[in-house]
This record gives C-alpha cells, sequence and structure tokens, in this order.
C-alpha cells in the first residue's frame, strides 16, 4: 500500500503502473465523511487531480480494494464510500 500527500507526478506515477488499482481519496479535511474509494482509472478522480497539487489531498493505493477499506476501518472507524462514476468492487 502506498500513500501519497499532494503529490500529484508520484500518484501519477502510480496510476501508470498500477492500471486495474484501487485509490482511497481522503479530500481535503481527512475526516471519515470525504472517504471515497475508487479504481485507479477513475474519471472524476483524475479530474479532479489534475493541477491541484499541493492542496494537501491524500490518496491512499493498494491492489486490492479490500486493503484499503479496511486501512480505512482502522484509521477512521468508518466505511469509505463508493464512487458512483467508476463503481469500484470489493
Amino acid at each position: 500500500m502506498q500513500s501519497y500527500i499532494s503529490c500529484e507526478s508520484l500518484f501519477r506515477e502510480w496510476i501508470n503502473m498500477k492500471p486495474h488499482g484501487y485509490i482511497l481519496s481522503l479530500g481535503h479535511n481527512r475526516s471519515d465523511e470525504h472517504l471515497k474509494l475508487h479504481h485507479s482509472n477513475c474519471i472524476v478522480l483524475n479530474a479532479n487531480i489534475v493541477g491541484h497539487g499541493g492542496n494537501s489531498t491524500v490518496m491512499v493505493c493498494s491492489d486490492s480494494s479490500n486493503e484499503l477499506v479496511n486501512w480505512a476501518r482502522l484509521n477512521f472507524w468508518n466505511e469509505p464510500h463508493f464512487c458512483e462514476a467508476c463503481r469500484p468492487d470489493l
């Protein structure tokens, strides 16, 4: 599992290497209400990242959606929301 804090270049590199991976976005305030699970090729997620370097968005990346759901449970005691656009599966 990898975590990227507003580092667009490293995040993009991970996406290119893992086109079938998953990403948990935490939003700007890192609250559980903004936890959202995406496929790495999600058009909504990728559109929101472009040009937003330095905004403190945290992206946690993994090959396993279950790993990210478990990470959210351990760190936020909550389940992430699932992106409506890419509809990641478990």
